[in-house]
């Protein structure tokens, strides 16, 4: 007769209780530190705890689904199914209520817990709110593509402006010098016109990338709105309500007004073209103040701000047309009635005027544009002159420096025509030899941009080493705000390209009046 022996590894009970009461503060400690959910769940992925947020608390099985948005109950339910099947690590997005009641994005983690034949004994893992940090993301990718976008817009601005320097010389001699009697005469003047139109559409790319020229100054609001709300009046029609709330009190913002008067049309323009049956909008001004937390979230410097604020009724826009509002050339009108560049260059602007531009719009809801712009520390100025005429500069003898040779001949003949004794060069270093050979010269007049390795600073720079008190005129097809930041303080005279005669007459008038002093 066999006898047998069976032993049985029974831990003790007291024991295994005691781990599982461990394991569970563990996992409670966890839920309480973590900011986001943490949750358990059975083999086919039905929750048995979650703890984190109040509004899943407690809800077991399924019932927890019903806190997801309702567009993206059927997709996470499929997904979850294919997860307990492959029965490995998952990562699940979708659309959750918080606590607070909104829905956010959110993205689920889960990690089997298997046995030592694989099979899955239970699920555990993590719901993250990633709304804030996707925003993020999707702020940075798209400043990046603008970005690169603005350079682009800003070296073909460059390219167009040397083109219509010449188109738009060309055409004024055309004009002066044909009779009014001629058919040609009203043939030129065409030409000049669409010389300029063409000069403004390079003005609002170069507004997009952020390097017009801008003369900012103290700018009363009072007095902004009260000029141009007649003019948005006229532009609207009778169909639309037009209503501007003025500021409590007198506030002025440091802006360039003409490109500020600019902006606000083109947004009263836009939202006039959304209002086709008509509708309300309005323009309203005001002054906010960005903590340090609320200026870092746009992008701003903390302080005081005037914010325009343009409202329309219209008919909104859907989320992937929002996205792209502000990129260039990017329009949702027909063909011919919209150039894509309004948006942008309001953007531009604002940005570049130390600013911040919000867009929010939603279909069938209208739209809303808030402009902000740095309050003005000084009391507002007065608004500009009228500029008088162009005067002739009889024997002023001035060094051109331009590498386009259609451009250098164009700039020669205006210099010419003003009584100028012009001597046009293509390099700095063919200017240098001139100065340093004892040329005579009252006046640099050089392009940034130049061949060589010379750029038209540098060559001002080792110019003034030869004559002091020679004064430089600056010119260029890009107008980035370094052109007068880079300057010597006695050199910033700059003129954008393209130009006409009578601008070109009154810049080598101030050039020669702000290193004598004034004239």
């Amino acid at each position: 007769m066999r006898e047998f022996i069976v032993l049985e590894d029974v831990d003790d009970p007291a024991l295994n209780a005691e781990k599982s009461t461990r394991s569970e503060l563990v996992y409670r400690a966890l839920a309480e530190a973590s900011a986001s959910v943490l949750w358990r769940a059975d083999p086919s992925g039905a929750a048995t705890d979650i703890r984190g947020w109040s509004n899943l608390e407690g809800r077991t099985g399924g019932d927890w689904i019903e806190a997801v948005h309702g567009d993206d109950r059927q997709r996470l339910s499929c997904e979850i199914r294919a997860m307990v099947r492959a029965a490995s690590p998952t990562e699940l997005r979708f659309r959750a209520q918080t606590p607070t009641g909104e829905y956010r994005r959110c993205l689920a983690r889960a990690v089997p817990i298997k046995d030592d034949r694989g099979r899955v004994l239970a699920w555990v893992g993590t719901l993250t709110d990633v709304e804030d940090q996707l925003v993020a993301q999707e702020a940075l990718h798209s400043a990046d593509r603008l970005k690169s976008v603005g350079r682009l817009t800003a070296g073909l601005a460059h390219d167009f402006n040397n083109l219509l320097t010449v188109i738009t010389g060309g055409a004024e001699a055309l004009v002066q010098g044909i009779s009014p009697d001629d058919k040609l005469h009203e043939q030129a003047k065409l030409t000049l016109h669409a010389a300029e139109r063409g000069a403004e559409l390079v003005r609002d790319l170069l507004a997009f990338s952020r390097q017009q020229p801008l003369q900012p100054q103290a700018v009363a609001i009072d007095g902004l709105l009260s000029s141009i709300e007649p003019l948005i009046r006229r532009l609207l029609g009778e169909d639309v309500r037009f209503e501007v709330q003025r500021p409590a009190t007198a506030l002025a913002c440091m802006a360039d007004p003409a490109r500020l008067e600019t902006a606000l049309m083109n947004l009263c323009i836009n939202a006039r073209d959304a209002m086709p049956e008509g509708g309300r909008l309005s323009l309203e001004a005001e002054l906010v103040v960005f903590s340090e937390e609320a200026a870092h979230h746009s992008g701003l410097t903390p302080g005081a701000y005037v914010v325009f604020t343009v409202s329309d009724s219209g008919c909104g826009m859907a989320p992937e047309v929002l996205e792209r509002a502000v990129e260039p050339f990017f329009t949702t009108k027909p063909a011919g009635l919209g150039s894509g560049l309004g948006l942008s260059m309001v953007y531009g602007f604002t940005k570049q005027s130390a600013g911040h531009m919000a867009l929010s719009s939603s279909p069938d809801a209208g739209t809303r544009v808030k402009l902000y712009l740095p309050q003005a520390a000084v009391p507002p100025a007065v608004g500009p002159l009228e500029p008088g005429p162009a005067t002739l500069l009889a024997g002023i003898e001035v060094l051109l420096v331009e590498d386009d040779p259609l451009v250098r001949s164009q700039v020669a003949r205006h210099l010419a025509a003003l009584g100028c004794e012009a001597v046009a060069v293509a390099t700095a270093g063919a200017a240098l030899e001139r100065l340093e050979a004892g040329e005579a010269c009252d006046l640099l007049m050089t392009d940034i941009v130049l061949p060589g390795g010379v750029d038209g600073f540098e060559l001002a720079r080792r110019a003034r080493t030869l004559r002091p008190s020679m004064p430089v005129l600056f010119t260029s097809g890009y107008s980035e705000d370094r052109v007068t930041a880079k300057a010597d303080p006695g050199i910033q005279c700059f003129l954008q390209k393209p130009y006409r005669r009578a601008a070109l007459a009154r810049a080598i008038s101030d050039a020669l009046g702000q290193d004598r002093g004034g004239s």
